[in-house]
């Protein structure tokens, strides 16, 4: 159990949405739990916790990009069914038991995070659905890393929607050459995947905008190359100002 005061937002806050150290199911965590107030900022990742929407829970601030592959390859949770369900605000979780997808819904279309395994892409647009959305309003396909259990399925979720995939500048070589040029696991034929062509290549600090959604892309090397992070900012209801605050 975490600390009470540990899953409290305040306006300002940053928050976080990782998903890669821990394999396990979402947590359903209490409702007042994922309660958030106007202007906070959310942070969404895809390296450290797998399938564990902890966004509103400022320590995880602090808990970047750290993520080490230390599990299993094709564990069966990856391709079992998980509820989908609202995370916070416009942030939907819509991946498997032990791989993580996330929707963030906009007016004008929405974006994804992580396509996962190739056979993941039916589980994933069913969720999607379920949630009452469209899966070809899918503009834009972001990935955590260049690894098959995060990208393998961007190929058929860019033949099935016309996505824009948009890549960190050093996981790009690692995409278009379907894993061959990964410098873990380039000469694994089980982690090899479809090469796909980078719509956009990303650069730290670029901005990713959609509708009323802006997303900013922070290099966070180290599980790849080209590691990613995602954060996005709201406005606030009583000052048109952008506010920030760090995590305690």
């Amino acid at each position: 159990m975490l600390p009470e005061n540990s899953r409290k937002t305040e306006p300002g806050a940053k928050r976080f949405l990782t998903c890669d150290m821990v394999r396990a199911a979402p947590f359903a965590l209490p409702e007042n739990s994922r309660k958030t107030e106007p202007g906070a900022k959310r942070f969404l990742t895809s390296d450290i916790v797998r399938a564990a929407p902890f966004a509103h829970l400022r320590w995880l601030g602090f808990l970047f990009t750290f993520a080490i592959g230390l599990f299993a390859q094709n564990s069966s949770d990856w391709t079992t069914p998980f509820p989908p369900y609202h995370v916070v605000g416009n942030i939907y979780y819509v991946g498997s038991k032990g791989l993580a997808s996330y929707l963030i819904t906009t007016p004008e279309g929405h974006i994804l995070i992580n396509s996962s395994l190739e056979t993941s892409v039916p589980l994933i647009r069913a969720s999607i659905e379920k949630l009452g959305f469209r899966f070809q309003d899918v503009k834009i396909l972001l990935i955590s890393h260049g690894h098959w259990d995060h990208c393998a399925g961007s190929s058929l979720v860019k033949e099935l929607t016309g996505a824009k995939y948009m890549v960190m500048d050093q996981d790009v070589p690692v995409i278009e050459s379907g894993g061959k040029s990964d410098f873990n696991y380039g000469n694994s034929p089980a982690s090899l995947y479809k090469p796909v062509k980078v719509d956009r290549v990303l650069h730290d600090g670029d901005q990713v905008k959609l509708g009323d959604v802006a997303l900013t892309a922070h290099w966070t090397p180290g599980h790849t190359k080209g590691c990613t992070a995602i954060s996005s900012w709201e406005r606030t209801e009583a000052t048109t100002a952008w506010k920030r605050n760090l995590p305690e």
